[in-house]
């Protein structure tokens, strides 16, 4: 099992090292600062005895974080961004690697060498971009809620993209998705965000 599991991390870090990821064995992960100070990462969780591995994509947008934390002051945590596992991105059953064997490890690695240069990699691009962001999320307000693991996450990252992008729906906005922060009982972060995002700070 240690075999294929480093063989798996050595393989792919010959490749995610060429595009600008270091590898970060403590977290199972492959992360990349750009020069804005977001982070991307590439998350595997395995199965026992190492026999398949799933991928999921986070993004920490710098940005996005700057205004949670003047928000919410003392009571400000980490959360990403944005994050989705791969098989949400790909045919389900292309969603897991399978690692059982080394010849099904180096199968499994240029599997996920193809789906980064296919996918993630504009992915990651799309999902960083503050604009986009605006549209994707409150173009429709609370169809794309899928997007942070979780819809209270989600409903944050709404209204922050929303302010960061001028968009003119902000207060309208705000009180679409107060109907969610009720539901999950988030008052505690959504009430103060709204204050902020609304108010005549400067984000």
């Amino acid at each position: 099992m240690s075999e294929r599991k480093e063989l798996f991390y050595n393989l792919l870090n010959n490749f995610f090292s060429k595009e600008g990821f270091r590898l970060v064995k403590s977290k199972n992960a492959f992360i990349k600062k750009d020069n804005k100070g977001n982070e991307y990462v590439f998350r595997y969780t395995a199965w026992p005895m190492f026999i398949q591995v799933e991928t999921k994509l986070d993004i920490q947008i710098k940005e996005v974080d700057e205004v949670k934390k003047k928000a919410w002051g003392k009571n400000y945590f980490k959360a990403v961004s944005v994050g989705t596992s791969k098989a949400y991105l790909v045919d389900n059953h292309e969603g897991t690697l399978w690692t059982e064997t080394e010849k099904d490890v180096r199968i499994a690695v240029q599997k996920e060498i193809e789906f980064y240069a296919k996918i993630g990699k504009k992915y990651f691009e799309d999902y960083s971009s503050i604009a986009f962001l605006d549209n994707y999320l409150n173009s429709v307000p609370k169809k794309n809620l899928d997007i942070a693991y979780n819809v209270k996450y989600a409903i944050v990252l709404a209204l922050i993209v929303a302010k960061l992008n001028d968009n003119p729906n902000l207060v309208e906005l705000c009180d679409i998705y107060r109907e969610i922060s009720v539901k999950y009982d988030f008052h505690k972060y959504y009430d103060p965000l709204v204050e902020y995002i609304t108010s005549n700070k400067v984000l």
